[in-house]
């Protein structure tokens, strides 16, 4: 059923006002439980994901929220790469501490070797039209290919070399066409995210200073590509008082890097159980005092793969997106040393000035706008001309992306301070409008 119609067949209902001092012990819990083990990095593997999605579903009805429609989770299909087991690589038997030194590729291949042969070609750059080949006169079959250098500059932006050869997935692909059995990638700090490109071949990321050069490695990638998975989001709303049939669209996603086999996962405390705790945070209070508009929060999966979740919304509101007046989007909202960082602010000057009115008024320390990026979930619906603000803490020294992203070193003051300003901002956008043009 469309969330459109959905939408519009909520009814005003009186709730009563109650006290809106944020729950930081409620907070905290929510990320407790997100980071988990039994949640596995709230990845597709060992449904994890999926058992994130129901512990949802409780924290929505507990909030006070009504389903859209039968259900408060809302399925889509996916594909997904998954590495299955913890990667292993090895120098002259010394092995590399996987986090810190090694990270898979996140579309990595499956494959193994033993006394396998190590061969440093730098930056692994091939460009046949200009005469250009890293390879030239060395034997590559069977071995492990070692890309240590980054693209000479002198390449790149030459209109006489093809910048696509440049890429690294290119290089990848070169290392499979002349027989390599594996890839490893010195770089300056791993980082496990989001790829496009399935390699075909196992391609290691590892941390320049821990590499040795050694004249053998040992390897071992379990993994699987394009795993057919279903996704879930979890939606939920409070109908508006006075315009319910429109939106205020508030999301943050739920899901995470997931894991490597059983017992490695990354929990994903900041990124992105944070966020769903300060969206939980304000629905409760929207939920004791509804706004004119009705407000829709929802918890996005698959956002970690490519916004997935938030194409699957935005292609269930269809014709019925209009009604979507403004979009609030959460990642991240625990970690900040110096202020806070709203995507879309130069975008959308008008909502950002009154984000700095509400902000100055709380006396919230700075707050920086920037120009909307396709960088998480409310970026889907921005580029189909929906207003959106996308909001985080900035600079925190939390690790990004990494298998010790743990609740115990996140900025809970940094997390209070957006809970302020976001809630009073919601009370604000309510009571006065988005966009004279929309409303």
């Amino acid at each position: 059923m469309r969330v459109a119609l959905l939408v519009l067949a909520l009814l005003p209902v009186a709730l009563a006002a109650q006290p809106a001092d944020l729950d930081l012990d409620a907070a905290r819990a929510v990320v407790d439980t997100l980071a988990a083990p039994r949640y596995h990095g709230r990845g597709f593997a060992f449904d994890g994901a999926t058992r994130a999605a129901q512990f949802l579903e409780g924290r929505f009805e507990a909030a006070g929220l009504q389903p859209l429609g039968p259900a408060w989770r809302h399925p889509f299909p996916y594909e997904a790469d998954v590495v299955t087991d913890v990667p292993v690589l090895t120098m002259d038997r010394t092995p590399l501490v996987l986090g810190s030194d090694l990270l898979p590729y996140p579309s990595t291949a499956a494959g193994a070797g033993t006394a396998v042969g190590a061969l440093d070609v730098g930056s692994g750059v091939v460009v046949p039209p200009a005469g250009i080949d890293a390879y030239a006169g060395r034997p590559v079959e069977g071995r492990v290919v070692v890309l240590s250098a980054a693209v000479p500059d002198s390449l790149v932006g030459d209109e006489n070399v093809p910048q696509a050869y440049l890429s690294e997935v290119a290089r990848y692909e070169i290392a499979f066409l002349r027989g390599a059995s594996a890839v490893v990638h010195l770089v300056d700090a791993p980082l496990f995210g989001t790829s496009f490109y399935d390699a075909k071949l196992p391609v290691f990321h590892v941390r320049r200073e821990a590499w040795t050069s050694p004249a053998t490695v040992d390897f071992r990638m379990d993994a699987e590509q394009n795993r057919p998975v279903t996704g879930y989001n979890v939606l939920g709303a409070v109908p508006g008082t006075v315009r319910p049939d429109s939106v205020l669209l508030v999301t943050a996603h739920y899901d995470g890097l997931g894991s490597f086999g059983p017992e490695v996962y990354f929990p994903g405390a900041n990124d992105n159980a944070s966020g769903v705790a300060l969206l939980l945070a304000l629905a409760k209070r929207v939920a004791r005092e509804p706004l004119p508009y009705t407000v829709v929060f929802a918890a996005l999966g698959a956002e970690e793969v490519g916004l997935v979740g938030a194409q699957a919304l935005a292609a269930a509101f269809g014709d019925g997106l209009g009604a979507v007046r403004f979009v609030l989007n959460f990642d991240m909202a625990a970690s900040g040393e110096d202020g806070l960082v709203a995507f879309g602010g130069r975008d959308h000057p008008d909502l950002f000035e009154r984000l700095v009115a509400v902000n100055e008024t709380l006396g919230l320390g700075p707050l920086v706008a920037r120009s909307n990026r396709p960088n998480s979930d409310h970026a889907v619906f921005a580029a189909q001309g929906v207003p959106a603000l996308y909001l985080l803490t900035k600079d925190g020294t939390q690790p990004y992306h990494a298998l010790d992203d743990v609740p115990e070193t996140l900025d809970w003051e940094a997390f209070a301070h957006l809970y302020a300003l976001t809630a009073d901002f919601l009370e604000t956008v309510g009571a006065n409008g988005v966009d004279p043009a929309r409303d």
